[in-house]
C-alpha cells in the first residue's frame, strides 16, 4: 500500500518481489509468479539492475519448483550475468547452485559438480554456512548420478554435519532472543 499511495516505484517493486517469496513459501506458485513478474516489470523500467536480478533469480525457483529446468537455467543466467558485472559474490553464489542443481537435475551432473567444485570456495570464503551446506548436498547428488559412491559419501556426510550446526545454531539464537 505505501508503495502505491506514494507512487514510489522502487517500494512497490520490493514489495511485489517479497510477495512472490510469500507466496512461493505457500506453495500458491501461480500468485507466486503474478507478483514477481510484477516486480520485474518495475525493475526494468526502473533499470534497477541489483532488483532485477533478484526476480530473476525467483523465477527461477518458481520454475525449477515446477520442474522446468532449462528455463530455470535461463532466468538464473539472467541473474548471474548481472551478479557478475556488479560483482555481488551472494547473488553469484546463489545463481550458480540453482543453475548447477538444474544441470544436474537434468543428466549433466558433471557441469552441475563443476560449477558446485567453482562456487565452493567463494561460500566458504564468506563462510555461509547455508550455502556451503547447499553446496555440499548439490555434490553428493552429483557423484551419486556419477556412480562415485566415495565422494557421494563424503558430501553427503559433510552436508548432514553442517545441517545439523545450522539447525542447532539456529534453535540457539532463538532461545537467547526469547530469554531476552
Amino acid at each position: 500500500e505505501i508503495g502505491e499511495q506514494t507512487g514510489d516505484s522502487s517500494t512497490l517493486g520490493r514489495c511485489y518481489n517479497n510477495l512472490g517469496i510469500v507466496y512461493k513459501n505457500l506453495g500458491q506458485t501461480d500468485k507466486a509468479s503474478d507478483y514477481t513478474f510484477k516486480a520485474l516489470k518495475i525493475f526494468a523500467a526502473l533499470g534497477d539492475s541489483a532488483n532485477l536480478a533478484s526476480c530473476y533469480n525467483n523465477i527461477g525457483v518458481l520454475l525449477y519448483t515446477d520442474k522446468l529446468y532449462e528455463s530455470s537455467i535461463e532466468y538464473n543466467e539472467k541473474a548471474l550475468k548481472i551478479h557478475l558485472s556488479k560483482g555481488i559474490k551472494n547473488g553469484i553464489i546463489i545463481s550458480k547452485i540453482n543453475i548447477a542443481e538444474c544441470k544436474t537435475l537434468l543428466g549433466k551432473p558433471k557441469e552441475g559438480l563443476a560449477m558446485f567444485q567453482e562456487i565452493l570456495p567463494l561460500a566458504m570464503e564468506g563462510n555461509d554456512k547455508w550455502k556451503i551446506r547447499d553446496i555440499y548436498l548439490g555434490m553428493y547428488q552429483s557423484y551419486e548420478k556419477l556412480n562415485d559412491i566415495n565422494n557421494a559419501f563424503k558430501y553427503h556426510k559433510l552436508y548432514v554435519e553442517l545441517k545439523d550446526a545450522v539447525f542447532d545454531s539456529d534453535i540457539n539464537e532463538q532461545q537467547q532472543e526469547a530469554e531476552n
